[in-house]
């Protein structure tokens, strides 16, 4: 777990060198989700639970109660990233094949590397957001996001102009925003 934690923080301090070792030591779809999507997602789901304890109101309310609660909360977020995650790095591959693009191969490692690695970027800042009330700032943060997915292009398609980098980062940007919010919406609204 630390492994991942040092690549987070890696990715957002020097970005371009993280992704030339993520490149090395994860070549294949395979190796992202066993070294660092499955394990990252389990410590959000876990994070998710200890928030579910901090934000619950305890007052007149019972246990079953919180395990109610815990339980659609821990659905909806588990749900809306994995499905957002597979969502965005789906539609990503497509986009991909589109004419603006050409030139640039459909992958879907390229793609799952350029969706996963980020996110979990994007997951910290929200996870310590939902923690403390006080970090509402924080999601400014977000922005830096587009920065690490241009040098994780810049890394993955070496041979891309930088314009189309420019509109495919904030493109994967909005994919990774979009997609599990879409997820949890319509989840929140069928649990209603």
């Amino acid at each position: 777990m630390k492994s991942i934690f040092i690549r987070i923080l890696n990715l957002v301090r020097t970005p371009q060198e993280e992704w030339n070792a993520i490149v090395t030591d994860s070549p294949d779809v395979d190796s992202v989700r066993r070294s660092f999507f499955f394990p990252f997602l389990k410590f959000v789901t876990g994070a998710i639970l200890f928030i579910c304890i901090l934000k619950f109101t305890w007052t007149g309310s019972s246990f079953p109660q919180f395990l109610g609660y815990s339980a659609i909360q821990f659905f909806v977020v588990f749900s809306s990233l994995f499905a957002g995650v597979y969502g965005s790095v789906l539609i990503l591959n497509q986009l991909l094949a589109i004419r603006y693009f050409s030139g640039v191969e459909k992958n879907f490692y390229k793609c799952f590397s350029l969706v996963v690695y980020p996110s979990s970027i994007l997951w910290i800042i929200t996870l310590l957001r939902m923690m403390i009330d006080a970090l509402f700032f924080i999601e400014i943060l977000d922005l830096y996001v587009a920065y690490v997915i241009w040098c994780g292009l810049t890394t993955l398609y070496p041979k891309l102009e930088d314009n189309k980098k420019g509109v495919l980062s904030i493109v994967i940007l909005v994919l990774l925003f979009v997609c599990p919010t879409l997820v949890e919406k319509l989840l929140i609204h069928l649990m209603n």
